[in-house]
């Protein structure tokens, strides 16, 4: 049963600036909007193939949006640009995109929508663009599991955690580049690359995070999960036993990879399933798991009103005791990201 009096906070929720369209109109390679109105922004995408997603009015008009969240009877969200961010230009480009971009979301900013900034693609300036995301007020940023290039663990990437914890901004790690060419040659639309492809994708870029030690350099290092952290909650068991058991790691950590899990990181409820949130609730408890949709993204394929993507995450949550529906909903997004 859902509790009528909650506040309910969407913590995964992408959103595209017009400058941000009209580069991808311009462009003539991937990612970019082609002449026919086709989003192409996954590595998977050939620009010659009809697999890309048309481009609709949520993802840059902020009443579809607005609409949207008083369909859902969701409160507040957190907008975050959607992938590819800035990965795709060269160092000068980016900066300067992801700072203006910085300034358009922190001008959307109202009682019901707060965001989530974007990093520029080179270490100096991520680290000059954490000063600035932190005085406008933005609630974290959303960070690409490639860091600049090498994966979260490259020991260049460390100054950016370095201020991360010292500005006490959360990092929301967000895959997109993929785990290979691994889908074979039928054609599945997106069903490989998302359902499976993104949580892999996620699952190895965090252990790679964790193994490196970065988590005991800074331990108050906070990390937002999507999807649920992949398939972490599931092989956190096995991933413990292999580092125990491995004479090149065993020693590496203070603590056990699944320590860090539970206390470094949390975790949005986009899983789409009672069984998987349940799993995840019994590894990390209630105070980590927040509510998301990923907006606005998996559109229902006909004109229902109710987007049945967010109906399966709401759904999964309200199967739960009401104290941890309340939590889960909207209490540990207000108290983790300030929202009061």
């Amino acid at each position: 049963m859902f509790p009528t009096s909650s506040f309910v906070v969407d913590v995964h929720s992408h959103f595209y600036p017009e400058r941000y369209i009209s580069l991808l109109r311009s462009r003539k390679t991937s990612p970019r909007i082609t002449e026919n109105n086709q989003l192409l922004i996954l590595p998977s995408e050939d620009t010659s193939s009809p697999q890309g997603r048309p481009i609709r009015p949520e993802y840059s008009d902020m009443d579809s949006r607005l609409n949207f969240m008083n369909t859902h009877a969701i409160d507040h969200s957190i907008i975050s640009l959607a992938n590819p961010w800035v990965s795709f230009l060269d160092s000068d480009e980016a900066r300067k995109l992801s700072s203006e971009i910085n300034c358009d979301l922190f001008s959307l900013s109202s009682p019901r929508i707060s965001a989530f900034g974007c990093l520029p693609i080179s270490v100096p300036d991520i680290v000059e663009e954490l000063g600035n995301i932190k005085r406008l007020g933005l609630k974290g940023v959303i960070l690409g599991t490639s860091g600049v290039g090498k994966g979260l663990d490259d020991p260049d990437f460390l100054p950016v955690f370095s201020e991360l914890e010292r500005l006490g901004i959360i990092a929301f790690i967000h895959p997109h580049f993929g785990v290979g060419d691994i889908y074979g040659d039928r054609n599945n639309g997106h069903v490989l690359p998302l359902a499976l492809g993104f949580p892999f994708e996620t699952t190895v870029a965090v252990t790679r995070l964790i193994l490196s030690g970065t988590f005991d350099k800074f331990p108050k290092l906070k990390i937002l999960l999507a999807h649920s952290g992949g398939v972490l909650p599931y092989l956190y068991g096995r991933i413990d036993s292999c580092v125990m058991h491995d004479p090149q790691v065993n020693n590496r950590l203070k603590e056990l990879p699944s320590y860090y899990l539970k206390n470094n990181f949390f975790y949005d409820a986009v899983g789409y399933s009672q069984e998987n949130l349940e799993l995840l609730r019994s590894f990390v408890g209630d105070e980590g798991i927040l509510f998301g949709t990923d907006y606005p993204f998996f559109p229902p394929l006909n004109s229902a009103p109710e987007w049945q993507s967010v109906n399966m995450n709401k759904r999964a949550i309200s199967s739960q005791d009401s104290e941890f529906v309340l939590k889960a909903m909207g209490r540990n997004a207000e108290k983790i990201f300030d929202l009061t």
